[in-house]
């Protein structure tokens, strides 16, 4: 049974190794899954002038070092517009067009909108301290937009 800083370890080692690319200039997040005593996660993402770009990289450590599974969306990051619209005004747009009120941490992500990658806002909205939806407003023209299938994203282009 290895520490959980052991087992840290033991996933960053492979993920260094084998995602290298992957693991440049991303934050991690470890975290204990079901009671604390692993198995435990690993989770890679970058992000780009305060943009969450779509790589991903996820790997499952168990208490005893062994990887139990691996989740990657290895990809580039796309050049994206400046966002113009702030968190506050994207609230309130997300909030005008739903009736509801915006709570938790809203936060800007990239994802292809018509094949074109946008910086979009991820508002959560709800009623009653229940979040029922979660709008993209593209961070450019403050629209409502509905992103590409994921499977969509990760196709190769150009733009």
């Amino acid at each position: 049974m290895l520490s959980s800083a052991q087992a840290k370890a033991v996933g960053e080692r492979f993920a260094k190794r084998w995602f290298a690319e992957e693991v440049k200039n991303s934050e991690v997040a470890w975290d204990p899954l079901g009671g604390g005593n692993g198995p435990y996660s690993l989770s890679y993402r970058r992000y780009r002038n305060g943009v969450l770009m779509p790589m991903r990289l996820d790997i499952t450590v168990t208490s005893s070092g062994r990887i139990m599974a691996i989740t990657v969306r290895s990809m580039k990051d796309p050049d994206l517009p400046k966002p113009v619209l702030d968190r506050e005004e994207a609230q309130r747009r997300a909030e005008g067009l739903t009736k509801m009120k915006a709570m938790g941490e809203s936060f800007l992500l990239a994802e292809r909108v018509n094949g074109v990658w946008r910086p979009l806002w991820l508002v959560n909205v709800g009623e009653n301290g229940e979040a029922r939806e979660a709008p993209r407003i593209d961070a450019i023209t403050g629209e409502r937009v509905q992103p590409d299938p994921v499977m969509e994203q990760g196709v190769p282009s150009d733009s």
